[in-house]
This record gives structure tokens, C-alpha cells and sequence, in this order.
């Protein structure tokens, strides 16, 4: 094709990718068991928080078809625009765009876990103390470093001191087994280890400085003047209901 056959050709593409779209949140909101629901997952809460909400889900509608996607927010940012998934869940992202709709979602704060027996348990720590090992972290926004460096203002000068401290990886699989079998350390949401903690396979390390106290900003972002289907509604308020039920006090 000629350059204005080939734009027609794009054009005629997208709007079949739109109508099959289309076609997909009508069949969801007259069904909720036809189509498949995409949701976009911080890797902070894929397991702590989505996860049991989703296991509640599907033991009352075991035929609803769903996909996790577990990426850093540029990448979902992107994803949602796109609409190639439906709603994000996870720490409230650096910036906002006029494109999404942002509902906060406050997230109970992490919490530093060693294995059994390792030789920084029992007393309060400073961040000198825990340098000399291997210190892991999932993948997090500038404001969550930003806060661990004012905590810590007069060990950590900038930025870059945060993050030469912590090793970032999206597998928090990963993470607890490099914990429990090694001398590294973790900073892991406390539902991911709560069974570890009970077993005394890992034990909870304490800080003179706690660098977060209360809850964290989190999210459920989607794509502004998109409707949610009734399963990503009913999704998100179940998801709302956990975090209440978590928080403290």
C-alpha cells in the first residue's frame, strides 16, 4: 500500500483491537465468568496483599478467569494507557498522570527480617551495623528510598548511598530464601513471612530508627472514563476491606 493505504491499514487495526476490547467489557459486565480480568501488581504487594484477596475471589466464582502481571509502575503505567490491563495495585507511584485515576489505598509498612540466629538479632540497629551484609529489597519509588535516607540523614547523604545499601529484585521468592539460608537481610511486607516468623525460621530485626512508621501510600490506579467491569469492582472493594482489616488499629 501507498503511505495513506498504509495509515488506513493502521487505523482499520486499531479500531478492530478497540471493538474486540469493546466486545470483551460487555461480555465481563453481563458475565463474570467470560473474559479475562488483567491486573497490574507491585511486586510489594503481589503476595501479601492480592494474593489471599484473589484466593477469596475464585473459591466463590472458581470459573473467573484472571492474570497477574507483576512489573514495576513505568511499566504499568504504560500497560494501563494502553489497556492492556484492567487496574494497578501497589505503592503509590512518584508522579500522576491526568490519563488514570488514582484510589489511595494506605498499605501496612514492611519490616526487616534476618534467618535464626544471625549475629544482628537481639539489639537495636543502626544502619552501620547492617552494612557489612547483603541487604534486599524489592523495587521501589524515589519517595520509599526518599524516606529511609531522611531517617537516616547523617549515614545516608543522597539517593545513591540508598541504593548502593540495598540489592533490588522483583522476586520476593527469592528474597526469602536468601534470608532463611544466609546472612543476608530483608526488607518484606510481614504477611509474606508471618509463617517464618512463627516456625523461628527468621526473626523481625529492630531499629534505634524506624524509617516507616504507620502505613505507606498505595494505590488501585486504572484508566480514566474506562468503565470496570462488576468483577474489577467487586475486586477492588475486596480489596479495600483487607487493608482495613490489616491496618493498625
Amino acid at each position: 500500500p501507498t503511505a495513506f493505504g498504509r495509515r488506513m491499514v493502521e487505523a482499520a487495526r486499531q479500531a478492530l483491537v478497540e471493538i474486540e476490547r469493546a466486545e470483551r467489557d460487555v461480555a465481563m459486565m453481563r458475565n463474570w465468568e467470560t473474559g479475562v480480568l488483567t491486573i497490574g501488581s507491585d511486586p510489594n504487594v503481589a503476595e501479601s496483599l492480592l494474593a489471599p484477596v484473589l484466593v477469596s475471589m475464585m473459591r466463590r466464582h472458581p470459573h473467573v478467569r484472571i492474570k497477574v502481571l507483576s512489573r514495576n509502575w513505568q511499566a504499568m503505567e504504560h500497560s494501563l494507557i494502553n489497556k492492556t490491563i484492567d487496574i494497578y495495585v501497589g505503592l503509590a507511584p512518584d508522579r500522576r498522570t491526568d490519563a488514570l485515576v488514582y484510589d489511595s489505598s494506605p498499605l501496612a509498612p514492611p519490616i526487616c527480617v534476618c534467618r535464626a540466629g544471625h549475629p544482628l538479632i537481639g539489639r537495636p540497629l543502626r544502619m552501620q551495623d547492617i552494612r557489612p551484609y547483603p541487604f534486599l529489597a524489592a523495587d521501589a519509588p524515589v519517595w520509599y528510598l526518599e524516606n529511609v535516607r531522611q531517617t537516616y540523614q547523617d549515614e545516608l547523604k543522597t539517593l545513591d548511598d540508598v541504593r548502593s545499601t540495598f540489592l533490588m529484585t522483583q522476586d520476593l521468592g527469592l528474597m526469602r530464601k536468601m534470608i532463611a539460608e544466609t546472612d543476608a537481610i530483608g526488607v518484606l511486607p510481614a504477611q509474606v513471612v508471618s509463617d517464618q516468623l512463627k516456625r523461628n525460621e527468621v526473626a523481625k530485626l529492630r531499629f534505634h530508627r524506624e524509617p516507616f512508621r504507620g502505613s505507606l501510600p498505595g494505590v488501585i490506579a486504572r484508566l480514566d472514563g474506562y468503565p470496570l467491569p462488576p468483577i474489577a469492582q467487586a475486586l477492588v472493594t475486596r480489596i479495600h476491606r483487607a487493608v482495613q482489616k490489616r491496618m493498625p488499629g
